[in-house]
């Protein structure tokens, strides 16, 4: 590569708080696990194949199965969900040929169906990070067990002396690497004493992989046909229940729509059986055992086939980051058998066991089902939601903020409940839950919208309970005003008296010193701490209160013009005055370039007090630069970058970044897009890119002048479009079709979540009401009944 810059968006630097289908039963000390669970399914022991190595899935298929597990039943679930590297295993393969031993496992990272590209678990491109992965083998059961610790000394690849993962179950090799193959020296170890200790001396304990033959890669993808897992729970012992929230992530869609494999990672290794000291007759008469551990912090956090002990302590805090789980630190007993390989070896459970479940409540809340859509009529049916004739009492409770109790107007249609912040130092991460009674109240804040001064959080929300969390530790929420910190907005669906409580579970604050960040807790565990004799926070008062509004968020209709003047120092500037009956504004940078795109970085900021960004619909600021990430850290503030090795072509006029406001002002807004860097390149005859700068550190350069960039030639329009909404079109395709229809239909049954630009276009009959009415009309449209709306 010649003289190319790398543009890399830090999401979180540092960490600061917080499938196959299967018949068969995996049972453990607690209770049986979900049907979901299965080791070596249909008595499935592997099968007799050469695989080839490559980071190419291909060549595995679903009847190589030896263990089942489920997806996003891992401790991150239930705490630390703002973190990355997500480690879940869920499926596990096997085959054999006369020299190897071959073993495929899959794992996932499902958290794209509620999280945003780039964020928490989808940062560094969702993918395993450069942690230890064990693979773990038992070969001859009449052989010494491994302690998982060096003679004399620290566990295996750690410096502490006791291993977070033991084995009770019996194990005689262990495999180390990396979750990023081809990172480290990975290696397979052996006991060298009646202890079951090893070393790191080579041909001792220690084997390493490339001196052996053992190989392995990663491919970003999943073989399986199905990937069942848990879409929301409260609780780990969801795992036991048949009646938790199981879901297909092949098909189901969340709330930032459906699964991409591309998150998901299948690893496969090689494994000659000479370093084992066995050979296929071996497997085929004896057969052997294999589990995979995926590892963070001091122990495991996943394996497969699936032992409880992995959430044993989910929802404990972890030593080093108290709002992460604790599963990082305890210490991990293996007691389930290992999945076969060859003969059976006559551990295959195939009933349920007896035991109790464990005495915590299952959730037990039915999975979600979808209607499939259908082209017949909905019969008409009065609205959904009648007037309440009687008031509804809202007290907003926290464990932080002063309560506020309010009697609504009779017949009051909506409420918003308001938790505002003051803090005297910045905040740097937090964690919280709130919870409402279904039966009186139904939110319709969209995820969002429920932190409206925070960016780089996580929020979810489900039947009753609404979960968030955030963290950047390069730009600090400035709190030093009263700010709306959590805000949620319900339709009032009953009467008498409910309360909406916040618990703040973990609230850190701080203060950048150069590049160096220090921060402390001024909650921890739902208790505020006093942080008064602290050096550093001795001014680190919090403070804060509940607001009740029985009106929707504040939206004061525009009533006079708002002239909206864009500026760059790169693209042309440009004006256009919108009429007080307008609600959005948008602004297309355009551009065309004779050569190729290969990287840029780029800031837009905003009048925050006429204008207002949906942050959800950020990821399609640039849609046309693939593998684009833009983010708002700071509310006024859209940052971008993109750097493309394999060049992007612009030669046609194309959006380079298209952005859209809601308009919540009058007067002049000012928008500004400064570009920082644009580079243009070509293809050597060395395969290499070389690149140049049509904009260096925010200057504007005529790189006509270099050898090879005689002839580039570009063009920047600045344009305002047209905001056009579709009476009908709910989904927002530019399509009115019974998908629209079947989705007022979920909204009404509380299975989608609408924004207010899908109400307002759901509203087909203009009656002011979403309702069953609105479906049917759309019905009778698109089978040509009516003509229009």
């Amino acid at each position: 590569m010649k003289s190319t810059k790398k543009f890399i968006s830090v999401v979180l630097a540092v960490m600061m708080l917080m499938t196959c289908v299967s018949v068969s039963f995996t049972v453990n000390a607690a209770g049986t696990l979900s049907s979901y669970y299965a080791t070596n399914p249909d008595g499935k022991t592997g099968v007799q194949k050469t695989i080839t190595i490559d980071g190419d899935a291909s060549d595995w298929s679903e009847d190589m199965l030896i263990a089942q597990g489920a997806a996003w039943d891992v401790a991150n679930h239930w705490k630390g969900g703002h973190e990355n590297c997500v480690l879940d295993t869920t499926a596990l393969f096997a085959t054999w040929d006369n020299n190897n031993l071959y073993l495929g496992w899959q794992m996932v990272n499902t958290t794209d169906t509620w999280s945003r590209e780039g964020d928490g678990p989808l940062s560094d491109g969702g993918r395993v990070l450069d942690v230890p992965l064990i693979v773990a083998l038992s070969v001859d059961p009449s052989s010494t067990s491994m302690s998982n610790k060096i003679a004399g000394g620290n566990a295996i690849w750690s410096n502490n002396g006791t291993p977070g993962v033991t084995f009770d179950t019996h194990v005689d090799h262990l495999l180390y690497m990396s979750g990023k193959a081809g990172l480290g020296e990975p290696a397979l170890f052996k006991a060298i004493n009646a202890s079951g200790d090893t070393d790191y001396t080579q041909g001792s304990g220690c084997f390493g992989f490339s001196q052996n033959g053992i190989q392995y890669k990663m491919a970003e993808t999943n073989i399986c046909s199905k990937i069942m897992g848990l879409d929301y729970s409260e609780d780990p012992a969801d795992v036991y229940s048949e009646d938790a929230r199981w879901v297909d992530y092949k098909t189901f869609k969340g709330s930032q729509g459906t699964h991409n494999t591309k998150y998901d990672s299948f690893y496969e290794i090689k494994i000659p059986l000479s370093v084992l000291g066995i050979d296929a007759n071996y497997i085929q008469t004896n057969g052997i055992g294999a589990m995979v551990v995926a590892t963070r912090g001091e122990s495991g956090l996943d394996c497969i086939p699936f032992d409880d002990t992995m959430l044993d302590n989910a929802t404990g805090d972890y030593g080093n980051d108290p709002s992460t789980s604790h599963e990082k630190d305890d210490q991990d007993v293996i007691t389930v058998p290992f999945a076969r390989i060859g003969k059976s070896g006559g551990v295959v459970p195939t009933t349920p066991a007896t035991t109790a479940p464990v005495t915590t409540a299952p959730v037990t809340t039915a999975p979600v089902t979808t209607a499939p859509v259908t082209t017949t009529p909905v019969p008409a049916q009065p609205a959904t939601k009648e007037p309440v004739s009687e008031t509804l009492t809202v007290n907003a409770k926290s464990n932080l903020f002063t309560t506020k109790t309010v009697e609504l107007a009779e017949n009051a249609e909506t409420v918003t409940v308001r938790y505002d912040l003051k803090s005297a130092m910045d905040l740097v991460n937090g964690q919280w839950k709130v919870t409402y009674d279904t039966s009186k109240l139904n939110l319709t804040t969209t995820s969002a919208s429920i932190m409206p001064n925070i960016s780089d959080d996580v929020v979810r929300a489900n039947n009753g309970t609404v979960k968030g969390n955030f963290t950047n530790v390069q730009d600090l929420y400035d709190f030093s005003t009263t700010k709306p910190f959590i805000e949620l907005t319900f339709d009032v669906i009953g009467t008498g008296n409910t309360d909406v409580t916040l618990d703040v579970q973990e609230l850190s604050v701080g203060y950048l010193s150069g590049s160096s960040l220090n921060y402390a807790n001024a909650v921890a565990n739902s208790a505020k701490v006093d942080l008064s004799a602290v050096s550093g926070f001795t001014s680190s008062a919090i403070s804060g209160q509940a607001v009740i509004s029985n009106e929707v968020a504040p939206t004061t209709p525009v009533t006079d013009d708002l002239k909206v003047n864009v500026t760059s120092n790169f693209f042309p500037t440009a004006s256009k005055t919108y009429s007080a009956n307008d609600k959005e504004v948008t602004v297309s940078f355009m551009l065309s370039s004779s050569m190729d795109l290969i990287n840029t970085e780029w800031a837009l900021t905003y009048d925050t007090s006429k204008l207002s960004f949906d942050k959800s619909t950020v990821s399609g600021l640039m849609p046309n630069a693939s593998g684009a990430i833009v983010k708002e850290s700071t509310t006024g503030t859209i940052k971008g970058n993109f750097t493309n090795l394999s060049l992007v072509d612009f030669k046609d006029e194309k959006a380079f970044v298209t952005v859209t406001f809601d308009v919540i002002g009058s007067g002049t807004a000012n928008v500004d897009m400064f570009v920082d860097f644009l580079g243009v390149a070509y293809i050597d005859s060395n395969s290499e890119a070389v690149e140049d700068y049509i904009v260096n550190y925010g200057e504007v350069n005529d790189v006509t002048g270099t050898p090879g960039f005689e002839n580039e030639v570009y063009t920047v329009k600045t344009v305002f479009s047209e905001s056009t909404s579709i009476l009908g079109d709910v989904n927002g395709d530019r399509i009115i079709n019974v998908k629209d229809a079947t989705l007022i239909q979920k909204i009404l049954a509380k299975v989608e979540t609408p924004t207010q630009d899908m109400r307002e276009r759901a509203d087909v009959n203009k009656d002011g009401t979403l309702n069953i009415n609105d479906a049917s009309l759309i019905q009778k449209y698109v089978a040509e009944i009516v003509t229009g709306f």
